[in-house]
């Protein structure tokens, strides 16, 4: 059931809701991080006993995680203060999904977008593994919305991302 027409809205990011994917987005690292930390102090205190190393590793591992889920997402949502707040227009076609953010427009392509889903007052697209290692994630906030329409979005989002990038090869 693929939609062929267009569907156009207009919507607003928010800080909190940035907060949030940017914490979903540093999860792995944040775990692998801490759970490292923890690995290496363990290790270390078994071989050689309590020192000032294990004892920074394992401070490392308990506290890095946390930084990185609480802080660093504030941080990274007040550098980009000046885009989020801002109206979001959205079209999405045959071509992919369109966001203009003030005067300039960023278009994703149906072979980009991985997976669709949908979280709390967002629909989230995963676009994979980027060139350098980085998971990129984009997300459509939803929070102008009805209920009605956001399941359409998600309806037209699945039935084009499958039709077009699952598609059998030819």
């Amino acid at each position: 059931m693929e939609d062929t027409g267009q569907l156009t809205f207009h919507t607003q990011s928010d800080p909190q809701l940035a907060k949030a994917l940017a914490r979903r987005a540093l999860l792995p690292f944040a775990l692998t991080v801490g759970v490292g930390g923890l690995a290496l102090a363990v290790l270390l205190y078994l071989i050689d006993g309590p020192d000032t190393l294990v004892k920074a590793l394992a401070f490392t591992g308990v506290f890095a995680p946390l930084v990185l889920m609480f802080v660093a997402p504030g941080k990274a949502v007040a550098r980009a203060g000046d885009q989020i707040g801002r109206p979001i227009g959205v079209k999405i076609d045959v071509e992919g999904v369109h966001t203009t953010h003030g005067f300039s427009t960023t278009t994703l392509g149906w072979s980009e977008i991985k997976t669709v889903r949908s979280a709390r007052g967002q629909i989230v697209l995963s676009l994979g593994w980027q060139p350098g290692g980085k998971l990129a994630t984009t997300s459509i906030p939803t929070a102008g919305l009805d209920p009605a329409e956001k399941a359409r979005l998600l309806a037209v989002l699945d039935s084009r991302g499958a039709a077009l990038t699952k598609a059998p090869p030819s």
